[in-house]
């Protein structure tokens, strides 16, 4: 509060107004209700940010409906970690009070534009709808698109291969979550919850990815583009070189939503685990296994395999907190890898063509949608997993390899052929 002390006073017969200020006492700084954040005033009934409110006033105005990636709808949000999960933050904003009436209906709002800003709308709407590969290229703009133009650039529109990857992906994770129920774990009793994840055996493990398999097909098929450009064969090219990195970049996803701070589980499809700290359960003999003691000793070779996963991939996603859009870009990345085996030059020039949408697509994800302030570092973080899941697949398939020696039971020989890039999709 400002305490002003007037007084008149009369010099060289004019009258002249004199102000004493005395100390400000300063208001307290209000704060944003949904993440802490510097308030920017009221929205939508609260105290909040821009961004939240931009947030929400997207959320509202394009019906988005979100999931939670923990699965528990309780994620923490702050300003540091507020676009971590939209469907919590939503959900936080709803019980601060932000109303969704208050929020106008999508007519212009941004007031009359210039014949410029109408003209450059008019060629954006255009070029995306003529696009004959569907891509709207964010990088080509001349000018960065204007914040209240959020209602018109969608991600739908701005990102058509990683919105379509994420509907399928969220197709499988509906999909996974009856595995529990259609392939359920041995031995089963009265008092078993199948929706607390157990540790399983390697009997179980096989029975799952055979279970997944046609599921992880059918998700490449439906939400991977442009796939109708190549021929049968060359699709089979890219499914067979693929399959194993994504099987293990895949699985290191869900660790990473599922595990917290553990470190010593690998999750499978059906959200049971295997207990990498007691390998020998995972391979102990029960009843209808075939596995001996030697089995179960040859296994072991796969224990440094696991440790490189932790280590290169498993540490690095939780250390960024991996988002869905940085996972799927990565997925869409390793299906689309040059020089796969028995490949051809046009297969690796589509490919090509593919990965540079996919790139900028992220950064339009990261410039646009996404929180980092330092997006064109953590990119590069994200990138450099890429080399890593090829390494470890490269082991991987080794140690499948030195295990068959020894005659180990692999369960599913599709599998087998699969995981080494030999199999039939």
């Amino acid at each position: 509060m400002v305490w002003q002390y007037y007084r008149e006073q009369e010099f060289c017969g004019m009258e002249i107004a004199e102000y004493t200020i005395e100390p400000t006492i300063a208001s307290p700084v209000k704060l944003c209700r949904v993440c802490d954040d510097k308030s920017d005033g009221a929205h939508f009934g609260v105290e909040s940010c821009r961004a939240c409110a931009a947030f929400f006033r997207r959320s509202v105005v394009m019906r988005k409906k979100y999931i939670c990636r923990q699965g528990g709808e309780n994620c923490q949000i702050n300003k540091t970690v507020r676009c971590m999960c939209r469907c919590c933050r939503f959900n936080k904003c709803l019980k601060m009070g932000m109303m969704k009436d208050a929020v106008q209906s999508p007519r212009d709002q941004i007031g009359k534009r210039s014949e410029q800003q109408q003209q450059q709308y008019a060629e954006i709407k255009q070029e995306h709808a003529d696009s004959t590969s569907g891509y709207y290229d964010p990088l080509h703009c001349e000018q960065p698109l204007l914040d209240s133009w959020d209602v018109y650039i969608t991600e739908e529109v701005a990102m058509p291969i990683l919105k379509k990857i994420q509907a399928g992906y969220n197709e499988l994770r509906a999909r996974r979550a009856q595995y529990r129920y259609e392939v359920p774990m041995e031995p089963i009793t009265m008092d078993t919850d199948l929706n607390v994840p157990r540790r399983i055996t390697h009997k179980h493990g096989f029975r799952m990815l055979a279970h997944d398999n046609e599921n992880i097909v059918k998700f490449m098929r439906s939400s991977f583009p442009r796939l109708n450009e190549f021929d049968q064969l060359q699709r089979k090219v890219l499914y067979r070189s693929c399959f194993a990195s994504y099987m293990l970049f895949d699985s290191a996803y869900r660790t990473y939503l599922q595990s917290g701070d553990e470190n010593d589980r690998w999750y499978i499809s059906d959200g049971n685990y295997i207990d990498m700290a007691d390998v020998g359960y995972y391979y102990s003999a029960f009843e209808g296994s075939s596995l001996s003691h030697a089995d179960a000793s040859s296994f072991s070779l796969f224990r440094p395999t696991f440790s490189m996963f932790v280590r290169n991939i498993l540490q690095p996603m939780k250390l960024l907190r991996m988002t869905d859009m940085e996972f799927f870009a990565l997925i869409a990345l390793t299906f689309y890898s040059h020089g796969a085996d028995g490949g051809t030059g046009e297969t690796d020039q589509k490919a090509m063509e593919v990965r540079d949408a996919i790139l900028r697509e992220l950064t339009f994800y990261y410039t646009r949608f996404a929180c980092f302030k330092d997006y064109p570092l953590r990119m590069a973080q994200v990138m450099l997993m890429l080399p890593s899941i090829h390494r470890i697949t490269t082991r991987f398939r080794e140690d499948v390899e030195i295990n068959k020696l020894f005659n180990t039971d692999f369960g599913d020989e599709k599998i087998y052929d699969l995981i080494n890039g030999k199999g039939q999709i």
